[in-house]
């Protein structure tokens, strides 16, 4: 039997992934709030830890770091509803170790938990996929290769349709960096705003749309088929950062 930690906001996801994780031989321990969470990482009482980016909200990546430093042992499973959220951690946030997407089932659930537990990193397909598009023509591509890290990362969170006070708030920094961020990109890559921006990430095969022509990073992702029916069986999803 293996320990867990579980913060997520209360309702049916959450009563569901404590029974079920129940069922599956996980200890399970629930964190009511965030000081609660805090008492258990700094007891030590699991190295794993299933966290919603709703449990804190907006004060997702500060608890992240903080929780790393109060356990550095800690693996964190992040739980995103939004695919571009997910996308921003992976690229940003080196302490999380696993992902779920939106609707996960309680099967993935469970194998990304014994994945991330075992030392490795978990990603979704459709998470990694994503990643890889982004990755590839900002490494290759010598327009966008020329940006700085930071400029890479106000690009790619402005082309998954993030406002100035998201951005902001994600990063920890002004309204008034960001925007002068933004205004390099401009000269940089010479556009004009930040639609231009958008369309040179859809250019670029960054941004994809959907069957019903909405743009994926705009749409809450389901679980994916493949990982809900048999996720041991999906090698692909088992990635180390």
């Amino acid at each position: 039997m293996s320990d867990v930690i579980v913060a997520l906001p209360k309702g049916i996801r959450h009563t569901g992934v404590v029974n079920e994780l129940g069922e599956l031989r996980w200890r399970v321990h629930v964190a009511q709030n965030r000081n609660g969470l805090e008492s258990l990482v700094v007891k030590r009482t699991a190295n794993l830890l299933v966290l919603s980016e709703e449990f804190v909200g907006s004060a997702t990546r500060a608890l992240i770091k903080k929780l790393h430093k109060l356990n550095p042992a800690l693996r964190i499973m992040l739980w995103c509803d939004k695919l571009n959220h997910a996308l921003d951690y992976k690229f940003n946030e080196p302490a999380v170790s696993g992902y779920l997407l939106n609707e996960a089932s309680i099967d993935e659930v469970n194998h990304g938990c014994r994945v991330v537990s075992l030392g490795q990193s978990y990603t979704p397909n459709i998470l990694r996929q994503m990643a890889k598009r982004y990755q590839g023509p900002l490494l290759k591509h010598p327009l966008l290769s020329s940006l700085s890290r930071r400029e890479q990362q106000i690009f790619q969170l402005i082309s998954t349709g993030l406002t100035v006070s998201s951005i902001s708030e994600r990063l920890y920094i002004s309204r008034k960096t960001v925007n002068t961020f933004r205004y390099r990109l401009y000269r940089k890559l010479n556009v004009e705003n930040d639609v231009q921006i958008t369309h040179l990430a859809y250019k670029y095969g960054l941004i994809n749309h959907d069957i019903n022509n909405n743009p994926i990073h705009q749409t809450i992702v389901p679980v994916h088929p493949a990982l809900a029916q048999n996720p041991a069986n999906d090698s692909t999803a088992q990635i180390t950062a």
